[in-house]
């Protein structure tokens, strides 16, 4: 009988099964990271096509609906997708600060106004599973700002 209270056969088994349910709730909570970061890469991706669409030409920076079919078509995968082009335009000041933010004209822009497209993606993340205390879904968000290339 005492040997069979010394012995040691089966220990392991019974702390790998104690230690288990950690394990698979750290790798799933790995896993939703890794899901997280790579959504924020596709609406990344997705800001770029579009002002890279829209930094081609005046004519293309005001193109709203390109813009925004350049950026879906970069955003596979992300839902609730909502891309917001917008014209931002700089005027030199002539001082050490270099510029200022003005209202883009309409046509093409008087001299010493260098205009920009800005695009902003945003989506919505949902997680595999429900965690108590935690969101079923986050927003994700990316801009990016280009100038037009042809003023």
């Amino acid at each position: 009988m005492r040997k069979l209270l010394r012995s040691q056969a089966g220990a392991a088994m019974v702390e790998f099964a104690v230690a288990l349910p950690f394990l698979v709730l750290l790798m799933i909570g790995v896993i939703e990271v890794g899901r997280y970061m790579y959504f924020g890469i596709l609406a990344a991706h997705a800001a770029e096509a579009g002002a890279e669409y829209g930094s081609q030409t005046l004519t293309t920076a005001a193109d709203t609906a390109g813009i925004k079919s350049a950026a879906s078509a970069d955003s596979a995968g992300l839902s609730s997708f909502l891309a917001s082009p917008q014209p931002l335009c700089l005027q030199s000041t002539g001082t050490e600060n270099g510029t200022t933010t003005v209202a883009c004209p309409t046509g093409t822009p008087p001299a010493g106004t260098i205009e920009y497209v800005q695009v902003t993606v945003t989506g919505t993340f949902h997680s595999l599973l429900n965690y108590p205390g935690m969101a079923n879904s986050l927003p994700v968000t990316a801009s990016t700002t280009m100038r037009v290339l042809n003023q």
